[in-house]
């Protein structure tokens, strides 16, 4: 790889499957997995900073060759207490992206994990969804079908539209509220800061930028910052969108990012980031999948990961770059 490429790779859970709270969609490798990963990265790769990225797509700024940033998303407590241990145990630099509104209150879940813990616990045998339709819930096949359904009507609804059926959801399910804290609070994010962790805004309530008014992405944008500024020392002045597929990030939302002074933005759109060419507020992300091999993770972010993904992206009949100009 030459140094004119650089890879960003996310992550937004490290745990083993099992919980009844947590959507295990959001596990991106498990704890062995991720520590053979990042084992292999320290011992192939030199690990970047987000900053140093961002400065090279920027301003010109050298990076050395096979340079790579590691990157995870919304603040679950896993990160704290499995992920990190190991990245300061190698020494590997690392941004946290935090949605502000869940740091404040880490025992709410976000609308993905409170209806996969509402469809695990509730007692109903079935629920009947207007615009969905019944959904039975007698095994444990049934219930994750359900989730499977449900979670992409979500994330293309407009926010009302989409709060309204999360609310309809939670009600037919029954159960009781959630009083663990599954997420990083205000103190966790101050004691990782003060170890070295690049701490990034998220928005304040993760809503899907494209599906909100300009107007709204804007105090979510700039609100998030302000949180973080108000909380730490020297926040990271780079966003990460919600969701971050191409139908998530709409061009009043990237305008948002710019106008509100942040020097970068991360999507995730899987890729690699061209020096010279890459948009560096349409940053390329490339996440794991839990349980798949070292191998594969070895390959995917290989130059070799390229061609990869480009026969996946003909395969499925989907263009590489989605993003509207």
């Amino acid at each position: 790889m030459s140094n004119s490429t650089v890879t960003i790779l996310t992550y937004h859970r490290i745990a083993d499957a099992g919980s009844r709270d947590l959507a295990p969609t959001l596990i991106d490798a498990y704890p062995a997995d991720f520590e053979a990963q990042m084992r292999y990265l320290a011992g192939h790769y030199n690990v970047v900073s987000s900053w140093d990225i961002v400065r090279a797509l920027r301003e010109g700024y050298t990076l050395p060759r096979r340079a790579l940033a590691i990157t995870f998303d919304d603040g679950y407590i896993c990160f704290r207490d499995t992920a990190f241990p190991i990245l300061r145990r190698l020494g590997l630099p690392v941004t946290l992206f935090v949605a502000t509104g869940y740091t404040s209150n880490p025992t709410r879940l976000f609308w993905w994990d409170a209806i996969y813990r509402a469809l695990t616990r509730t007692a109903q045998a079935e629920i009947d969804i207007e615009s969905i339709g019944r959904l039975p819930l007698r095994t444990n096949s049934q219930r994750e079908y359900a989730f499977n359904l449900i979670v992409p009507i979500i994330e293309t609804r407009r926010e009302a539209d989409a709060a309204r059926l999360v609310d309809s959801i939670l009600s037919h399910c029954n159960v009781e509220p959630n009083r663990d804290a599954h997420l990083l609070g205000w103190d966790d994010v101050a004691s990782l800061a003060a170890e070295g962790v690049a701490i990034g805004p998220h928005t304040r309530e993760h809503p899907i930028l494209a599906q909100v008014s300009p107007e709204r992405a804007r105090a979510e944008i700039e609100g998030s910052w302000a949180d973080l500024g108000a909380r730490i020392p020297r926040p990271l002045p780079i966003f990460c969108y919600p969701n971050g597929q191409p139908y998530a990030v709409n061009r009043a939302a990237r305008e948002a990012v710019r106008a509100a002074g942040f020097a970068g933005a991360v999507t995730m759109v899987a890729g690699l980031n061209v020096l010279g060419q890459t948009n560096p507020f349409l940053l390329h992300r490339i996440g794991a999948v839990a349980g798949e091999s070292l191998d594969h993770f070895r390959l995917k972010i290989s130059p070799a990961g390229r061609l990869y993904r480009r026969v996946k992206a003909i395969a499925r009949r989907k263009p590489l770059h989605m993003f509207e100009a």
